[in-house]
C-alpha cells in the first residue's frame, strides 16, 4: 500500500492491518488538489428510543439503568488483582472501540457505567460493549 494512502486510512478510522473502519472516523474526498475531511456519524452512536433501551436491557439482566442515560453493572471478584486484570481487559477493548466506560474499583468490586456523550444518552454501541464486558467477565477468574 502506498504510504500516503496508508496515512489517510489511519485518519479514516481504519485499522491499518485489516482496513476495517472504527466507530468514529473521517470521510476523505479528493477534489482536485484538495482533500476534504468530514466526520462520519454512524448509526451505533445515535441515541436509542425508550423501546430500544428496554429491548436491549432484556438481553442484559445484570445491567441496570440509572439516571435515565446510563447503564451500570457491578462485578465481584475473588480478590483485588482478579478485578484489576478484568479492568485491564476492559480498558484495552474500550480503547480499541474509542468508547470508554466509567470504571470504579472498590477492592473486589468493579463497577462499569456506560453512556454516549455525543448522543446524550444510550446507544447501540453502549449495549454492544456491555455484552462484550459480560463475555469478558464469564472468562475471567472470579
Amino acid at each position: 500500500m502506498d504510504m500516503k494512502w496508508k496515512g489517510l486510512l489511519a485518519y479514516n478510522g481504519a485499522d491499518e492491518e485489516n482496513e476495517e473502519p472504527t466507530d468514529f472516523g473521517f470521510n476523505w474526498q479528493l477534489k482536485g488538489n484538495m482533500v476534504n475531511k468530514s466526520i462520519q456519524r454512524r448509526s451505533r452512536v445515535e441515541r436509542l428510543s425508550e423501546a430500544g433501551i428496554t429491548r436491549e436491557l432484556k438481553d442484559l439482566p445484570s445491567w441496570k439503568r440509572t439516571d435515565e442515560k446510563w447503564i451500570e453493572r457491578k462485578y465481584r471478584f475473588k480478590d483485588y488483582l482478579a478485578g484489576i486484570r478484568f479492568v485491564d481487559q476492559i480498558a484495552a477493548y474500550a480503547e480499541e472501540k474509542k468508547h470508554h466506560p466509567l470504571i470504579s474499583i472498590d477492592y473486589k468490586v468493579v463497577t462499569l457505567r456506560m453512556s454516549s456523550w455525543q448522543a446524550k444518552g444510550l446507544t447501540a454501541l453502549d449495549f454492544e460493549m456491555a455484552k462484550t464486558f459480560e463475555e469478558t467477565f464469564e472468562n475471567a477468574e472470579t
